[in-house]
């Protein structure tokens, strides 16, 4: 039996805290507040290291911009 392995597959990129507080310009509070609010989902990979999924904050931050986009446009 021969299995062959995709060497394309690119595994999930995660973003730390600093990362995710760059991207958003968010401060560490409410990052946690969407956390706890489950409109992120944090990764804890090590007692001190959480991180969240490139996806998933992109995801997030494109919800936003349309968000955003439908305001301005509702004015």
């Amino acid at each position: 039996m021969i299995i062959e392995i995709d060497n394309n597959i690119q595994p999930p990129r995660c973003l730390d805290m600093p990362e995710i507080e760059r991207r958003t310009s968010l401060k560490r509070s409410s990052i946690y507040a969407l956390f706890k609010s489950g409109v992120l989902t944090p990764i804890k990979l090590f007692p001190k290291k959480t991180v969240v999924l490139e996806r998933e904050l992109n995801e997030f931050i494109e919800a936003k911009f349309v968000e955003a986009r439908q305001n301005i446009e509702a004015n």
